[in-house]
């Protein structure tokens, strides 16, 4: 791996550039804050989840929302929601398949899922492959974007408020359904926290 070249290594007119850049990154930051901010207040995220390794991804769909990357958060809501069944699948001790329409029809049969959490999979897939491949018939009118990318945040959150619903008691937070927590010893908890700003 080249070494990175750091302030300090840089040419007068590397320097330069560097100082242009962060004035214009500043700019465009100033000029698009309140827009993140309501978008970042729209997105409505589930507070509190396991430390799963989809986790961090979770967290970046609201970041991707939030800073007007709609095509990113679309298909990373996609492929949360994707890594939350197949979690679903492998914690109720089956292996998924490799098809996500099919593993929630299995949870679903296997009543591990309701009607109305199988239409917020349904709703979450809608046009998968078209924004996985990018096809021509995806939308490309910033507008569209954005309504179908709050879409989709909302429904993941829905997903995850649902899959790893808890309550708080006595300071303590207490799953509904365990078996998609991680377990510590001594009845702890492994959390992946969301809770700023």
């Amino acid at each position: 791996m080249p070494a990175r070249i750091g302030p300090m290594d840089e040419t007068p007119q590397e320097h330069a550039r560097r100082a242009g850049l962060a004035d214009a990154l500043r700019q465009e930051f100033e000029a698009t804050l309140n827009a993140r901010i309501d978008r970042y207040l729209e997105a409505r995220h589930h507070p509190v989840v396991p430390n799963t390794t989809f986790a961090a991804a979770s967290s970046e769909c609201v970041d991707l929302f939030r800073d007007g990357h709609f095509y990113g958060c679309i298909s990373l809501c996609q492929a949360v929601g994707e890594a939350l069944v197949r979690h679903m699948c492998n914690c109720n001790s089956w292996r998924p398949a490799a098809d996500f329409e099919e593993n929630v029809r299995t949870l679903r049969e296997r009543g591990l899922i309701s009607a109305d959490f199988q239409s917020l999979c349904d709703r979450l897939w809608q046009k998968r492959h078209d924004y996985h491949h990018l096809n021509p018939n995806v939308a490309i009118e910033r507008a569209e974007l954005e309504a179908l990318g709050l879409e989709r945040i909302r429904t993941l959150a829905e997903m995850e408020k649902w899959v790893f619903e808890y309550t708080v008691h006595e300071g303590k937070l207490r799953p509904k359904r365990n078996q998609y927590w991680t377990q510590l010893e001594g009845g702890k908890l492994e959390v992946f926290l969301r809770l700023s700003p």
